[in-house]
């Protein structure tokens, strides 16, 4: 059997980022959900791999509910013989309010977290139309990162 990393895109987001070129949507709960009956059908009839890792890219993934991707976890599991070790990753947008979801996404069976910061600059992330442009300094736009390492080995 062919041996394989697996990337799953979660195209929506809570606020669409002007410099953005990714597939992406702005959030809604319908439209996501129904993205993820698609994606599970998609999952179901893909050709079999033995995935070494998954990693979760977007969008933003943290967007969703922990429990949605605990239950892709899962599928991913079972469809692709993903090892209980193996690296789990979710891109998270650095917004304060979406990593009170931390604890529900390590719970959920990811072990790796990939902080989208393009700058610690305000300007730049203004420019940018990041909304973690108003984190004051380097050090507390660094708070998504400080509330993750007790919760996560790798960040």
């Amino acid at each position: 059997m062919e041996i394989a990393a697996l990337y799953v895109h979660l195209p929506f987001c809570p606020y669409i980022c002007p410099y953005c070129d990714f597939a992406k949507w702005a959030f809604t709960p319908t439209a996501a959900r129904a993205y993820l009956r698609a994606l599970e059908a998609e999952i179901d009839r893909a050709p079999l791999v033995a995935a070494t890792t998954l990693f979760f890219g977007g969008g933003t993934p943290n967007t969703y509910e922990p429990q949605e991707i605990a239950a892709l976890i899962a599928r991913l599991r079972a469809r692709f013989g993903l090892r209980e070790d193996a690296e789990v990753s979710v891109e998270i947008n650095p917004d304060l309010g979406l990593c009170e979801r931390l604890d529900g996404l390590r719970e959920a069976g990811v072990n790796r977290l990939s902080i989208g910061v393009q700058s610690f600059d305000a300007g730049e992330l203004r420019t940018l139309g990041r909304r973690h442009w108003r984190l004051r300094s380097a050090s507390s736009s660094s708070a998504p990162a400080q509330r993750a390492s007790p919760i996560f080995r790798s960040i």
